[in-house]
């Protein structure tokens, strides 16, 4: 498990390209047959990927300090490539393109079946700008087919592609209202 430290927003504007992407982008997110996590401080969140061939059992890592991986947390899985499946405490679920599954806090046994990996549905040769920072000081990255980003709480998070895409987003914490976030005219981004 990869761990990504938290960063001030006062930190950003010195940020070349190639920090953005050091502590922002996760590349490489879906080795075959093994799970791969990226553990980021910016509201806790967990950042998994696997493709695999043969049945795969999702473990826990030394970070989570637990002795399963949703001993403590809960977990959203997202179908976005071709028909997988997968299992829960031995009841086995079927995911097309573009279905979720929620596993709750206290399930031990995650287990994910060949089939399913990351795919924007963007192609090879195309690229999605993600923008990210202050509204008055904003930066980009540029995201690749099967690559995630994490945007810290006080960012904005927002982007567009050079083709059709489909994402997937996730929010950590008590979201049961989004009356908390400061909406930003598009006009004032810098």
């Amino acid at each position: 498990m990869e761990i990504r430290h938290a960063t001030h927003p006062s930190r950003l504007g010195g940020f070349a390209t190639a920090d953005l992407r050091a502590h922002y982008l996760v590349e490489d997110l879906f080795p075959d047959s093994e799970v791969r996590l990226v553990y980021s401080h910016q509201d806790r969140t967990v950042v998994g990927g696997v493709a695999p061939s043969s049945p795969v059992r999702l473990e826990t890592a030394d970070p989570l300090r637990s002795s399963y991986f949703c001993e403590r947390r809960e977990l959203g899985v997202v179908n976005v490539g071709e028909a997988a499946s997968m299992s829960v405490d031995g009841t086995s679920y079927d995911l097309a393109h573009g279905d979720c599954l929620y596993v709750g806090r206290g399930a031990r046994d995650v287990v994910f079946g060949p089939g399913g990996y990351l795919y924007f549905d963007l192609p090879q040769d195309h690229r999605v700008v993600h923008l990210m920072g202050r509204p008055d000081e904003t930066r980009n990255i540029i995201v690749a087919n099967r690559q995630a980003v994490i945007s810290p709480s006080w960012s904005v998070h927002c982007g567009f592609g050079t083709a059709s895409y489909a994402f997937v987003w996730a929010m950590a914490g008590e979201n049961h209202a989004f009356d908390d976030m400061d909406h930003v005219a598009i006009p004032s981004l810098r």
